[in-house]
């Protein structure tokens, strides 16, 4: 089916759990929208994959990578230590 905006998904039924509807798809309908699944998931934010009117999945949006800032930067946020680590490892090992 072709919408106003683009193609568009034909979702068999609505699943319904507790106060929202999420939209169902069954597996052969899902082949057909792999190559718009993005598009699909950013208008729906989830949906059911149903075989035999049975759920088996909820597909959902992966979630973004956070960033992680390097080491270096963080070490150089970090406050200069007072003692030593040199020593903080000398004075561990002389009381065993």
């Amino acid at each position: 089916m072709t919408g106003v905006d683009g193609p568009r998904v034909y979702c068999r039924d609505t699943f319904e759990r507790s106060v929202a509807q999420v939209k169902t798809i069954n597996v052969r309908e899902l082949r057909g929208e792999i190559p718009r699944l993005r598009e699909t998931l950013a208008r729906e934010h989830e949906l059911v994959l149903v075989s035999n009117g049975e759920p088996l999945a909820r597909i959902l949006p992966a979630a973004r990578r956070r960033h992680v800032a390097s080491l270096a930067a963080h070490r150089a946020r970090m406050a200069p230590a007072r003692v030593p680590s040199e020593a903080l490892l000398r004075d561990e090992r002389d009381r065993r």
